[in-house]
């Protein structure tokens, strides 16, 4: 076995085992680990099985068959990165939308409670403000 392949496989065991540990602790949820899994699946299978490397490195145009190895890396990454990309849009739009219903929320309590006022300010001005509620008495009060 050549040096870069030893390399190669002993990163792409890390790479998993970290995977599988981030999964693990629940860092990591399970809908997002599935790419990330995958890709280092892939990257031990390409280390491990050298004929298969050099066969996608000759689909690739790849003259050196390990530097193919690098290409199916960056594949993968670009293919996380774009996940991640469509996860972080769809974030943008519910936190938009939350701060939208918030604003909203917040201007209604704020009526609620200038219609409470302007109530209470009518009813001391008529004389029929409500009086304050008993004290309960008892073990709880």
């Amino acid at each position: 076995m050549a040096r870069m392949q030893i390399i190669a496989i002993l990163f792409s065991l890390g790479l998993l085992a970290y995977i599988l540990r981030i999964i693990s602790r629940k860092s990591l949820k399970e809908e997002y680990s599935l790419l990330w899994l995958g890709v280092s699946i892939v990257f031990l299978i390409f280390s491990a099985w050298r004929q298969g490397l050099e066969m996608m490195a000759n689909l690739l145009g790849v003259a050196y068959a390990p530097a193919a190895l690098f290409i199916i890396l960056l594949v993968g990454m670009l293919l996380i990165l774009i996940q991640f990309s469509m996860i972080l849009s769809q974030l943008s739009d519910r936190s938009r939308v939350m701060a939208q219903k918030y604003a909203l929320l917040k201007l209604e309590l704020e009526t609620l409670k200038e219609e409470v006022a302007r109530w209470s300010d009518r009813d001391k001005e008529a004389g029929t403000d409500l009086p304050a509620p008993a004290k309960e008495s008892g073990p709880g009060a």
